[in-house]
Order: structure tokens, then sequence, then C-alpha cells
């Protein structure tokens, strides 16, 4: 990108094996990475430009690079998107108050003018509102790029036995032996998490019979269970058992929509479930990252699970903001064999 930025007239010598130039007026300028800050301890800059301050850690700015600065009556220029209310956000609002030492620019794409209003309009439309708000507003966003929020205010209660008179429905995440089968069970006259099991490692008949007696504990509870390779045998033996069972397909959109949905019902406490660490770490892990085509992807980080959040996500796609008064009668909502669908709705987000 060197002829990009710097006309072949000012550049002296350039090293690409060693990221640096030379220019003709005798400064140099290097291009480091960031990830190990202690690597950059030695040179001495005149100036420096940190950029994605956001993903950056402190100790680049504040153990290794200001106290040369500082030292030596240098500069430093830093740039980023809004991550949550971290350290690049103290140091923003601090040089907002300090405008004989900083000076301080912010601008969303609104004032960029770097993308149609069509495309701006489209990609808010494809996005969670606090993402479109921190990474194309650049506005500050509790939470940063986790995507569910307001978790602790849903925690409540306990979980409790089957009732009789009641309704569930069942979210049925499958896993043998890396992931985790999760089944998360609300209460429709509630929206509380009454049940909730996690187990991984056991054989396919085992798990089909410990989800078949949990649905049947649970007032022959609807199970809504991902439909693919590896959910549809269970899901046929299930019904061949007489559970009342919805298949979920999961596709990049259904999946952004029941996920979108499960934050909405956090975040404005329309369900509520008691204090189970699986769960909160869960949550609170999941998040969101903008790919190079604009588009969202979810999940949790490298590493961690997310079966509680999708088991959670497949039951809360079937549940009203106001709980139902009474049980629905029972029926039959999908006959697996002919594929008929008798559901109303799978998913309204406005239910």
């Amino acid at each position: 990108m060197i002829p990009t930025v710097f006309p072949p007239e000012v550049v002296k010598d350039k090293n690409s094996s060693e990221l640096k130039i030379e220019t003709k007026n005798g400064s140099f300028i290097y291009l480091f990475g960031a990830d190990r800050p202690d690597m950059l301890r030695g040179p001495n800059p005149r100036g420096v430009v940190l950029d994605e301050c956001e993903v950056l850690k402190e100790d680049v700015w504040t153990k290794v690079l200001a106290p040369i600065i500082y030292s030596n009556g240098g500069w430093a220029w830093f740039t980023g998107t809004p991550n949550g209310l971290n350290w690049f956000h103290r140091l923003y609002f601090d040089a907002l108050q300090k405008p004989d030492e900083w000076e301080v620019s912010y601008l969303p794409v609104t004032e960029s003018h770097l993308l149609s209003d069509e495309l701006i309009e489209k990609i808010k439309q494809s996005l969670p509102a606090s993402a479109f708000d921190q990474e194309y507003l650049c506005k500050w966003v509790d939470g940063g790029r986790a995507f569910f929020r307001k978790i602790d205010e849903a925690i409540k209660g306990e979980l409790i036995p089957p009732q009789s008179g009641i309704d569930y429905v069942f979210g049925i995440d499958l896993g043998r032996k890396q992931d985790y089968t999760v089944i998360s069970g609300f209460n429709r006259q509630t929206n509380h998490l009454d049940f909730f099991d996690r187990f991984n490692t056991i054989d396919w008949d085992f798990q089909v019979k410990r989800i078949e007696e949990s649905a049947s504990r649970y007032n022959k509870a609807v199970c809504v269970v991902e439909s693919n390779s590896m959910g549809d045998p269970i899901i046929g033996d299930l019904l061949s058992r007489g559970i009342n069972v919805i298949p979920f397909k999961t596709t990049a959109s259904s999946k952004k929509e029941i996920i979108e949905k499960l934050s909405l019902f956090i975040e404005q406490k329309y369900i509520t479930f008691p204090k189970i660490e699986d769960i909160l770490n869960e949550l609170n892990g999941f998040g969101y990252e903008i790919t190079a085509a604009g588009n969202v992807k979810f999940g949790a980080p490298n590493g961690l699970h997310d079966d509680c959040v999708m088991s959670m996500a497949f039951a809360v796609s079937q549940l009203r903001k106001e709980v139902l008064p009474k049980i629905l009668p029972a029926a039959k909502l999908w006959d697996f064999d002919t594929q008929e669908d008798n559901r109303e709705t799978l998913l309204d987000p406005y239910l």
C-alpha cells in the first residue's frame, strides 16, 4: 500500500520484509503488530499511530508507548471503532474534556458518505440495532460485541417440577461428543425456565429416551428440535414415541431471527430463568462479528459452547410476550411423514 500513501518522490528506500520505509528527509516509518506489547520496547518513536484501538491491549499504550512519547515530546494518534466501555472509551471521553491537549474526531457513516443512503438502510435492516449503532454510527454501547444485554435482570427463581394444567415448550439442541445436548423447558403460563438438562457422551438411543422421559413428565411438552442430518433421525424416533415435535431448519436467516428474539425477550424480561452457571457463561460469551461482506456472524468464542443459547432460542421461538392464560389443547403440530405443518406460525418477531 506504500505507493497509495506515499508519492514515489518522497520515498528513499523501502524494505518489505522489515515493514519499513525511509523517506528522503531522513525519517523512518515502521509497521508493527501489537499482539505482544513487550515486543514494541526498544525503538524510540517520535510519533505513533495506534489503529483499531478497541481491540488493542491497554498496556500497548499505557506501559510501553506512552512513557516513550511523553519523554521525547512526541505525538500519538488513536483510531478505532467503539467496542464496549473499555480503555478506548475512557481515552475518547477524557480527550473530549481536554481540548487544549487533544484533537477529537467523530465520523459515523452518515457523515462520512462512504456508503450510499440505500446501502446504509439495507445494512441497518440486516443488523441488530446495537450492532448497527456501534459499527456504523460509532456509538458507545455497553457490552461491546456481546450480543445479549441485561442478562442479570432476567434471572429469577429456581427450576420448578412439572405442574398439572401447565403447557410447556422444550428447546433441544443436540450434541454427542464435543458438544452438549441441552434441553431448555419453558412454562408457557409464566415464560419461566422450569426445566433444564445438559449432557453429552451419551449414545443416541439413550438421548431419545432421556428426552422422551423429560417431555412426558412435563405434560407432553412440545419439543423444538433442530432439523438436520443429525437431528432428523432423532426427530423420527421421538415422533414414533408420541412426542410432539416441531423440526427447526437452521439457516443463517432463521438463526438470526430466533437469536434476536431471544435477545429481545431477555432484555425486556419477557422470560426469566434461574441462575445456572452454564447458561450465564454462554449468554455472556455469545457475541457477533461483522464479516468483510458486512454481514453479522453470531456465535460463541472459539473453543466455547453455545448449546444452551441455541436450546433457549429454539424454545423461545414458540413463546409470546404475554404468557398464555391456560393450557393449549393437545394437537399434533407437525407430521414428520407428510411434512404437514399445522402451526399457525413458527417465528413471529412480534410475539
